[in-house]
């Protein structure tokens, strides 16, 4: 073989190795046939939503990042759908999850509509992972398969797909650099935009814009709750003043409480603890952020050195409020709602007309309803084991105490709670989605995997009614 054929076989190995790197994941897919269907928007950002007749799913939990993940290739974990009408007929119940009869009988009933592994590694705040449906295109954030430069796979980085609901035209949106942010989807205007902070900064990514970037917002951010209903993020920012002629920089004695609604150029200053002017700087507050809810931010001031300790509240509509001299006759937005800090481990509960805080009082072992409006306080159930609140729905609060249980919120007292399911939550990274007949959530199988668990709302006296919906993998195919 001559020099000059070794060196055309050389080049044509090199350009054979340039294009296999270069190779991009194929996001090819035959559309499912999507029906017309009446079905309000329910649960979104949650393991399932439903939507227009269908409910969108977790096929399983990988519980991993370095799983295979390439599209067309998975399918536990994958993201499902299943016709609404399924669920609410009963026809997973009693079925035993991966058996014979469970196959025949599901044939054709659950669909694969995105072929890749759903996967996030934030524990923090469970409410922001899961399933997003925005103008008719779902979202899911999986184990990204870019690779760097050297051509090594990042797939402890996150990507953000969307997918039409007939399972076409997937698109990867944005790489984020790590899968452990407290990431918020949200829209606005037609957009949807990618939030989350790190080392103390805000960040905002318009996932509509042509070459999508992570902006920084703001800075100095000490903590943040998210409103994935509405789209919006509370924060209260450190107060960092410079010294002159100097390097250092001091924290002040004062905090501000903000809003920001991604696709805004900047935050919202909605109020400032800086005491006010003539006051000496023992009234300075800062201001402990607890929830974000009904328009509204709730906060508390706790050693406060002239007796200002409690929780509060303030619209998210207001701007530039000062702590130290607003009072509710002049802004009706604003109210001291307690001297005692019940939304430590309390959730907010509106009813259309009052508003409440359920709190479990330790002392007196007591889940209790607190009237805002009020302050008058009431025994739902006794119970020797704090329990985890999970959410409300129809004038029931659900919880967990080892099982899934709920309570009637305008029952008064009651002897016990009713008992849904004695499957836990499998995970950490999400909880309950809440719907009017029944719950869902990943739990652990007998077979000791996971899959996404149907409990029904029963009446008091009728027998639980628990299940398992999905696509059945068995573990060597995973």
């Amino acid at each position: 073989m001559t020099k000059k054929s070794l060196i055309i076989i050389a080049f044509l190995l090199a350009c054979v190795c340039i294009f296999a790197c270069c190779a991009k994941e194929s996001f090819r897919f035959d559309a499912l046939q999507v029906l017309d269907m009446p079905g309000e928007l329910i649960s979104n950002g949650g393991v399932s939503v439903s939507y227009k007749g269908y409910t969108y799913f977790i096929n399983g939990d990988v519980g991993k990042y370095d799983v295979e993940n390439t599209f067309g290739k998975v399918k536990y974990g994958a993201i499902c759908r299943i016709k609404t009408e399924y669920i609410l007929d009963d026809t997973f119940v009693d079925l035993d999850i991966g058996s014979n009869e469970y196959n025949t009988k599901t044939k054709d009933k659950v669909e694969i509509l995105a072929p890749k592994a759903y996967f996030n590694n934030n524990t923090a705040t469970n409410s922001l992972n899961g399933l997003f449906i925005f103008s008719d295109r779902l979202y899911y954030t999986t184990p990204s398969t870019t690779t760097d430069k050297n051509g090594a796979v990042q797939n402890t980085f996150l990507d953000i797909m969307s997918v039409k609901l007939d399972g076409t035209d997937t698109k990867r949106m944005y790489t984020v650099n790590s899968n452990t942010y407290e990431l918020m989807l949200s829209l606005k205007e037609d957009k949807v935009y990618a939030s989350y902070v790190n080392e103390n900064k805000l960040y905002c990514i318009n996932l509509f814009d042509s070459k999508p970037l992570a902006k920084e917002v703001t800075d100095n951010v000490s903590a943040y709750k998210y409103d994935v209903n509405n789209g919006k993020i509370a924060l209260t920012l450190n107060v960092i003043e410079k010294k002159e002629n100097q390097s250092t920089e001091i924290t002040l004695k004062y905090n501000t409480l903000n809003i920001f609604t991604p696709g805004d150029d900047k935050v919202t200053l909605v109020m400032t603890g800086k005491r006010a002017d003539g006051q000496d700087v023992s009234y300075d507050v800062i201001m402990v952020l607890q929830q974000i809810n009904n328009n509204h931010i709730y906060f508390a001031v706790t050693n406060d050195a002239h007796g200002r300790d409690g929780n509060y509240r303030i619209g998210t509509n207001q701007a530039d409020v000062q702590f130290s001299t607003v009072t509710s006759a002049s802004n009706s937005t604003f109210k001291k709602i307690s001297t005692q800090n019940l939304l430590e481990s309390g959730i907010i509960y509106n009813d259309g007309q009052n508003e409440y805080i359920i709190f479990y009082n330790a002392s007196e072992k007591y889940i209790q309803l607190f009237n805002i409006a009020n302050g008058a306080k009431s025994n739902l159930l006794y119970t020797t084991n704090a329990p985890t609140f999970v959410g409300t729905n129809n004038g029931k609060l659900f919880y967990t105490a080892t099982n899934l249980y709920y309570v009637t919120l305008t029952a008064g007292e009651q002897d016990s709670g009713i008992m849904l399911s004695t499957k836990t939550n499998a995970v950490t990274w999400a909880g309950f989605d809440i719907y009017n007949d029944y719950v869902l959530y990943l739990a652990t199988t007998d077979k000791s995997d996971v899959y996404l668990s149907y409990a029904k709302i029963i009446s008091e006296g009728e027998d639980t009614q628990q299940t398992f919906i999905g696509i059945y993998v068995e573990a060597e195919d995973e």
